[in-house]
């Protein structure tokens, strides 16, 4: 159905809560969020690894990769913007407001460093 279609489009693109706020008709009113931080994952070397790789390999990789990417993302309560290629896109303190902004960051920080050099590792091996 058309109406389904749109529904997933639109949880795709906006917070689940503004998405139900505006299929409820309430309003869509903006709202502040004193601290924000974006944290950008990236894997080195990627390219290369991808043009050794048979292609099955690297979507196994990276549904590997990112669905402990999205564990983490619940366990702490941040917002997944996208994921484009082998990048990783979150936000914390948006649209969840997060009173320990900065150590929630810097551990998410820390784990996604961890399970990239796991990648790195194996890609050596």
């Amino acid at each position: 159905r058309a109406s389904d279609s749109s529904d997933d489009f639109l949880y795709m693109m906006v917070p689940t809560s503004v998405a139900t706020n505006l299929k409820d008709g309430k309003s869509g009113d903006a709202d502040q969020f004193e601290k924000v931080t974006i944290l950008y994952s990236d894997i080195k070397g990627f390219t290369t690894l991808a043009s050794r790789a048979e292609p099955d390999q690297i979507v196994h990789l990276l549904n590997n990769l990112f669905g402990a990417f999205d564990a983490l993302t619940n366990y702490y309560h941040v917002y997944k913007v996208q994921t484009i290629g082998d990048a990783y896109v979150v936000i914390s303190g948006f649209p969840f407001k997060n009173r320990d902004l900065d150590k929630t960051t810097q551990k998410m920080q820390w784990k996604f460093n961890m399970l990239i050099r796991c990648v790195q590792i194996l890609r050596a091996t």
